[in-house]
């Protein structure tokens, strides 16, 4: 039995079931791109594939070319236009709403900061597959962890969320990682890989600065 507790956890499906039973917003940058790529080739599967275009994205955002894109091993000219013209359309229909992801830790920070007055322990935060913000929870003490992960299990599954972040407020000056912050970091990263999380941070921070104790986990 995992260390996560007894709660049920979701199994891994590909992201066309994925996307049928959560949504579109639930599906990481790469399991997006699997659906739209559909298959791999002899000597590339299509996760390969997919993380090597979501690499990309991350340089060139939307304004990536076919070129650019052609340069992925298993891709090839016919995909590679596919994709491209997916990225035009986006472009040609701009999204309605103003929201802006949580895209950065300063982001991220900032977003538990407004929050003053609270003596929250540690913070948890959802997001979507576009890094925008779910829900916002916080917790007291903890007595055990894996009773606060089961906790924070049931929000992400709840939220259908992607990308999870722990954050834990320090007093000024004391940037050091604690044990239960390493043996959450560590139980975290497990929990991550058996709900199929796209990414997990678990950071520490003051009035005006953080640390990360663990950076992205990227599947």
């Amino acid at each position: 039995m995992n260390r996560v507790g007894k709660i049920k956890l979701a199994p891994f499906v590909r992201p066309r079931e994925k996307a049928a039973r959560m949504g579109l917003t639930a599906l990481t940058d790469s399991e997006l791109v699997q659906l739209v790529v559909g298959s791999g080739v002899s000597n590339f599967t299509v996760a390969q594939i997919a993380r090597r275009v979501s690499r990309l994205l991350k340089t060139y955002g939307a304004e990536i070319n076919s070129f650019q894109l052609s340069s992925i091993p298993g891709l090839g000219p016919a995909r590679s236009a596919q994709l491209s013209a997916v990225f035009e359309l986006a472009r040609r229909f701009p999204s309605k709403h103003k929201e802006s992801g949580l895209l950065t830790v300063v982001s991220v920070l900032d977003a538990i900061r407004s929050q003053a007055g609270t003596t929250a322990h540690l913070w948890v935060l959802t997001l979507d597959g576009a890094r925008r913000l779910i829900e916002r929870r916080s917790y007291g003490e903890i007595d055990s962890i894996a009773g606060l992960l089961r906790e924070v299990s049931v929000g992400i599954v709840k939220d259908n969320a992607t990308h999870v972040v722990f954050a834990r407020p320090v007093p000024n000056g004391a940037l050091l990682p604690e044990m239960e912050d390493l043996s959450i970091a560590k139980e975290a990263k497990q929990l991550g890989r058996l709900l199929g999380l796209g990414t997990i941070q678990y950071l520490i921070y003051d009035e005006t600065n953080h640390y990360a104790v663990m950076k992205d986990l990227v599947q």
